[in-house]
Order: structure tokens, then sequence, then C-alpha cells
């Protein structure tokens, strides 16, 4: 959702940058001297949103709290828009994020706020099975494991 948005808004944005310099060039392609000015610079959004790549996650979103390790962050995010609501572009979850850097508080507020434990990314990796295979036994010890 957040992205359809985002893409929307590149549009617009070249949509106007387009416009501006529709009304710059003169009648047989050449700029007329009253009307030339700077060409608006295409902005880190629009940029963003053309990229093929997996976007970076808004400021406020549950994806990026768990990447800063921003617990209070991460609360607000989740009276909003719950624990599942978010994924990355590989499909992780933000449990299965919070697990992958190992930040056990992010871990036990999500798993509090009902995260699922067993979603699946990309890769066919679940939460737990991150959980499985880290060192940390307070982390294992979270999801009832060994």
């Amino acid at each position: 959702m957040v992205s359809a948005e985002r893409a929307a808004d590149a549009r617009s944005e070249a949509k106007k940058a387009e416009s501006a310099a529709d009304s710059a060039i003169g009648g047989a392609g050449q700029v007329r001297a009253a009307e030339a000015r700077p060409m608006p610079r295409p902005t880190a959004r629009a940029a963003q949103a053309s990229n093929a790549i997996a976007l970076p996650t808004p400021p406020d979103s549950l994806l990026a709290a768990v990447s800063r390790g921003d617990v209070e962050s991460a609360k607000q995010v989740l009276a909003a828009v719950g624990p599942d609501a978010q994924q990355d572009g590989d499909g992780r979850s933000a449990l299965a994020l919070a697990v992958l850097r190992s930040d056990l508080a992010m871990v036990k507020l999500l798993l509090a706020s009902g995260a699922n434990r067993s979603a699946a990314d990309r890769f066919g990796q679940t939460p737990q099975g991150y959980a499985a295979k880290q060192a940390d036994p307070a982390l294992r010890a979270a999801f009832g494991l060994p």
C-alpha cells in the first residue's frame, strides 16, 4: 500500500516536471527566453519510486523502527498497524528482522503484540526458524526453543 502511494507521488512529480518542461519550450522546440527557468530537480521520493529494487521503508514504518532498534517508535506504529502489517522486499516480517538483528527487546515486544512467528519469507524461512539458528539462548527462549 505504501509503495503504491510512493509510486503515485512519483508519477505526480514526473507530470509536474514534464508540464514545466513543456511550458518552457517554444514553437519549434526552442526555449523562449522569457520562460526559460531551471527545471525542478526530481525529489528523492521520485527517484526511489523509479527503482526496480526494493524501496527503503518510510521513517514512520514498523520495519524502519525495527531496523533502528527503536522500541518506542515500534510501540507507536504497532498501535496503528499491528505486528504483521508490513514486510520488507524479501517478504520478511518485522519479527523476522528483529530476530536477524538479535534484538531481544524488539522480539519480545512483537511477540507480545501477536506477531506471527511462522510467517515465511520468500526464502521459506520463518522468524522461529531464524531464531533457532541464533546463538543467543535468551532469543531462542523467547520462542520457546531450547
